[in-house]
């Protein structure tokens, strides 16, 4: 068995986690509730004005970046403001206040090797640690409301790791059949599926992963049906460049709860194999589950799955294996 396999499956479902990070644990909610009526009629009031959006997004330019930052990054409907944890390890203190807010670049005039530094010396934590990874990612949960689960330390790893194994991760486009296929070939089942894809409760996604739902779903030329066309609109204006940056839960973003079922059921899953979750009728019913429940129900839950995830391809008792000095590499190496 490859490590490889696991550590990038296991990056995919919960690398938005690990990268939130947290002032004093409190998160203030999104405010899309408030703003989202305000949204609808914002539509209706200027839908000469965004009748390009069907047109599709906007060619990437080199000047637009520069542009914007670090000025501000829009989110939240129609409301400008982002503070959203970042799926980039730069952005770990995006979170923060806005009179203690750093952006990616914020010391690239006057300490042009300011991030450098600091991702030398985290990463020299993590490999001299080898439990910090496991540990930061349960406790990154816990800040942001979610759950306590015990992290079992000294798991074994095989002794052969294949580059080629980390491309047999789930992409974002798979249907409902072979990401059940591939949780089961690794030990998961059904419900492990769809709560591990709740930690998408927190964290952001490209909008270049998105836009074909936007314009040409299928090779149809229009959008996804299964998409809210409110919701829709919103990440046509917000998703003009493939490298914007946009929520994966609309609601509550910067709290790990239950609400990202409940866009589910009024379909606003972000990607495909988000809201193919409630689209299936293997996995529809556990989503209606955990979106009606108490958001401790799905904390239970995630705690659960989070374990199990961290004990799947554990090496055969004849192969041996070994702890791995560096997760993403067998010890020989080094």
């Amino acid at each position: 068995m490859k490590c490889s396999i696991s550590f990038g499956f296991l990056l995919i479902l919960v690398l938005p986690l690990i990268l939130a990070s947290a002032q004093d644990g409190k998160y203030e909610r999104a405010a899309y509730h408030d703003n989202y009526e305000g949204a609808v009629q914002k539509d209706q009031d200027h839908e000469g004005q965004y009748q390009d959006q069907e047109k599709g997004p906007a060619k990437y330019d080199k000047n637009y970046e520069k542009e914007r930052m670090p000025a501000q990054n829009d989110q939240n409907y129609d409301q400008e403001d982002d503070h959203a944890p970042s799926m980039e390890i730069s952005t770990l203190l995006d979170n923060l206040p806005s009179d203690d807010l750093l952006s990616f670049g914020y010391y690239s005039k006057s300490c042009p090797k300011a991030e450098s530094i600091i991702n030398k010396h985290v990463t020299k934590w993590v490999e001299e640690d080898r439990t910090l990874a496991a540990s930061l990612l349960r406790d990154a949960t816990v800040l942001l409301g979610g759950p306590y689960w015990d992290v079992p330390y000294g798991r074994k790893d095989g002794k052969v790791s294949n580059d080629k194994d980390a491309e047999l991760v789930p992409m974002g486009r798979e249907n409902i059949t072979t990401l059940i296929e591939f949780y089961q070939s690794n030990g998961l089942n059904v419900l492990d599926l769809v709560v591990l894809s709740g930690a998408h409760t927190i964290g952001r996604a490209t909008c270049g992963s998105l836009q074909y739902r936007l314009y040409n779903y299928a090779g149809t030329g229009r959008q996804d049906e299964s998409l809210d066309y409110r919701y829709a609109n919103f990440l046509k204006r917000k998703c003009r460049w493939a490298s914007e940056y946009v929520d994966l839960d609309a609601t509550t973003p910067r709290t790990f709860d239950n609400v990202y079922y409940k866009n589910l059921q009024d379909k606003k899953g972000l990607l495909h194999t988000d809201q193919s979750l409630y689209s299936d009728s293997r996995t529809s019913p556990i989503v209606d589950v955990l979106a009606d429940a108490p958001s401790d129900f799905f904390n239970h839950q995630f705690a659960v799955s989070m374990t199990k995830l961290g004990n799947i391809l554990v090496p055969a008792v004849q192969d041996g294996g070994e702890i791995r000095t560096k997760c993403y590499s067998v010890n020989s190496n080094y």
